[in-house]
């Protein structure tokens, strides 16, 4: 299934923070989005409907599935990634 990927600001202004490598590596599967969750390391977050984490070296996409749109919620380093 081909989705429609929405990026949130606060995505955004997370990716702008991490240094040059990590950050063309994270922009290289955020290219690939639209093909989710075929050839990514993905799993579900247990007890959240329709979250979704992307591994991506030490850092952690968010994303949440919704009315055929995938949107990008946070891009965190694996540390902080899960905590509330």
């Amino acid at each position: 299934m081909s989705y429609e990927v929405f990026i949130y600001q606060n995505a955004l202004k997370e990716l702008k923070k991490l240094p040059k490598k990590d950050k063309e590596q994270i922009k290289e599967v955020l290219k690939r989005l639209t093909d989710f969750p075929s050839a990514m390391d993905t799993k579900k977050l247990r007890g959240l409907h329709n979250k979704f984490r992307i591994r991506s070296g030490n850092y952690r996409i968010i994303v949440e599935i919704e009315d055929g749109r995938l949107m990008v919620i946070s891009i965190l380093p694996r540390k902080t990634a899960y905590r509330k």
